[in-house]
């Protein structure tokens, strides 16, 4: 009977044991499963853009209407991105650089636009001087503020931005016929 008792003893004494070993694993497993939800939905924005960018440089490519105005441009982008882009909203979400040079200079000519402190860029359209045309070199760089962002795992998008952007960019010449 004493060994009974002492085996009753040894179970309520372990009794708070599983609470505190659930609670010091789950916190871990949580996270671990969170981050992994937030860089998967990252990585699908990411993707998004990137094939919305792809699709305007080729608009702009055989210059199309997105080719016309900043407007024309920016509406393009939006469309490609009203998967997971509320159109409302997307036109102050987006910001961009459109750039173009002579067949001439190469692409080399370029400079990619720089970054504000605010991880933007400068909403410029053709601005290099250089006259949009036939074998024209473009250079094109989307910046999509993400439409949430998750505490933990800021740091994702601001690394050397200091904004929270995605960032898309597209480079091609417009072809010689129309």
């Amino acid at each position: 009977m004493r060994s009974v008792g002492k085996q009753a003893r040894q179970g309520l004494d372990r009794r708070g044991a599983t609470a505190l070993e659930f609670g010091m694993i789950a916190v871990p497993v949580l996270t671990l499963m969170f981050t992994t939800l937030a860089l998967g939905i990252f990585g699908m924005y990411q993707q998004v853009l990137d094939n919305a960018v792809r699709d305007v440089t080729r608009q702009v490519q055989i210059n199309a209407s997105a080719a016309s105005s900043s407007s024309n441009f920016v509406s393009a982008l939006c469309t490609q991105l009203l998967p997971i882009a509320n159109l409302t909203t997307c036109n102050s979400n987006v910001t961009y650089a459109v750039q173009a040079t002579s067949i001439v200079s190469g692409f080399a000519a370029l400079t990619p636009a720089a970054v504000s402190a605010s991880g933007t860029l400068p909403n410029t359209f053709f601005s290099s001087g250089t006259a949009y045309g036939p074998n024209t070199n473009i250079l094109i760089q989307v910046c999509w503020q993400v439409p949430f962002m998750i505490p933990f795992a800021s740091g994702v998008l601001t690394a050397g931005t200091g904004g929270r952007c995605l960032y898309g960019i597209g480079a091609t010449r417009a072809e010689p016929y129309k």
